[in-house]
């Protein structure tokens, strides 16, 4: 069981994105306001350095409102304040 459990961690980190500053991005999330760091957490998996910042934005902030996990009118600020430190992440 524990090397099965070892082939699931090491498997999960090739498919992990590498990039730059993952410190840098996740360093930044803990000043963000809750619903943009839940933002950033919720995107941060799916940016890679061939996406863009605004694509994978929209797209999960889009699902978070219609989930109803993030209010409408917080998520254009909430999305402004988490690009930041994904462009953090992604630089």
């Amino acid at each position: 069981m524990a090397r099965f459990g070892l082939i699931v961690v090491l498997l999960a980190g090739l498919a992990a994105p590498a990039l730059a500053d993952a410190a840098a991005g996740d360093h930044c999330a803990k000043s963000l306001p809750p619903d943009a760091e839940m933002i950033y957490r919720d995107a941060a998996p799916d940016l890679t350095k061939s996406t863009t910042i605004r694509a994978v934005l929209t797209s999960h902030v889009r699902r978070m409102v219609f989930e109803g996990r993030i209010k409408l009118s917080d998520a254009r600020p909430a999305a402004t304040a988490a690009a930041a430190c994904l462009q953090a992440l992604q630089n």
